[in-house]
């Protein structure tokens, strides 16, 4: 929220637009800060790319749409109701930290949605936020509390959203994420396609229902939705990851380098994506970048070293090891 992340945050995004060859849609206002300009057209790719070139570069070129129509962070359309202006601000501010989906990101956007509530106490949206950053705190295990802990505050503040506003389309899908960390995709499912019936732009329950399209054994189905997911929201760090996921699964080793590569972008540390990054390339026959990767996912925390010991391991004598991080067979954790 500082002066220097923000402008380490638009390097970030002039770099991957630089990279997808768009032209740079960022213009700095003197001393006022910076704007997006809306592009009529995505860039044209070579068609020796693969696919999921292509299909990011439509994403960050949607950014601009995104904001320019007021859709603001997080990808969904404008509420009936509106925020105050103080409570507006600190709603995008925590989206936009939430998505990051990094202990500090998270952190932050937990303090700033109990901002959004003081500002504005009886608009739901403040609540489906903290239940959104409550369920990522369990699912990352960021905080000092047991998973279950966050969980249970996540539920009471998406009940408490939907007392407030039971067509709020953040807090259905607040309880629909919930139910997939409790593995009841019957509830996750249903949850989710009735957020996505009152925000269709909801970028969240996007992704969260292709998860349990992915968790249904549904991939083709599950990979249309991430890809939607990412269309609306191209800053989603976890839709990225799960793209890569779902690619590496698929034998598409190309497209689970890229989306690889997008997700730490915009998170270097991102540690299923360092993982899928050096799977992929172990199976491209790509030892170097492989190497690399287990690397980097190693120095993350000591907490992986041993995971990444025995993935360069592998490295060298030809194995694949399949569940670091319980990343192997699509975790339900890390959404």
């Amino acid at each position: 929220m500082e002066e220097a992340n923000l402008s380490q945050n638009i390097y970030v995004l002039r770099k991957v637009f630089a990279q997808h060859g768009a032209a740079d849609p960022i213009e700095t206002v003197p001393r006022r800060g910076y704007r997006l300009k809306l592009q009529l057209a995505p860039p044209r790719r070579p068609a020796h790319r693969p696919a999921a070139v292509a299909a990011a570069g439509a994403a960050f070129f949607g950014l601009s749409l995104l904001f320019v129509s007021g859709y603001g962070a997080g990808g969904h359309g404008p509420s009936p109701q509106r925020l105050s202006a103080d409570g507006a601000r600190l709603y995008q501010l925590g989206r936009y930290y939430w998505n990051t989906r990094t202990r500090e990101g998270v952190t932050s956007s937990l303090a700033l949605f109990v901002r959004v509530i003081d500002a504005d106490p009886n608009d739901a949206r403040g609540y489906a936020a903290l239940a959104d950053a409550n369920v990522t705190m369990g699912d990352y295990c960021y905080g000092t509390h047991l998973p279950a802990v966050y969980f249970a505050r996540a539920e009471a503040y998406a009940k408490r959203a939907l007392a407030l506003d039971p067509n709020s389309a953040e807090a259905h899908a607040a309880i629909g994420s919930l139910a997939l960390h409790r593995a009841d995709l019957r509830t996750a499912k249903a949850e989710l396609l009735r957020a996505q019936s009152l925000a269709p732009g909801y970028a969240p329950a996007q992704e969260w229902y292709g998860v349990a399209l992915l968790q249904s054994g549904r991939t083709k189905d599950g990979v249309a939705r991430l890809k939607q997911a990412a269309a609306l929201d191209p800053l989603s760090v976890a839709t990225l990851a799960w793209l890569a996921k779902a690619a590496f699964r698929d034998r598409r080793f190309d497209d689970a380098v890229v989306y690889s590569r997008l997700a730490l972008e915009l998170s270097p540390k991102r540690v299923d994506s360092l993982v899928t990054l050096g799977e992929a390339y172990q199976a491209k026959g790509d030892a170097g970048r492989a190497v690399d990767a287990f690397k980097r996912f190693g120095a993350v925390s000591p907490y992986y070293r041993a995971d990444a010991a025995l993935l360069l391991e592998g490295v060298k004598t030809g194995a694949v090891m399949r569940k670091p991080v319980g990343h192997g067979t699509l975790p339900v954790s890390y959404t």
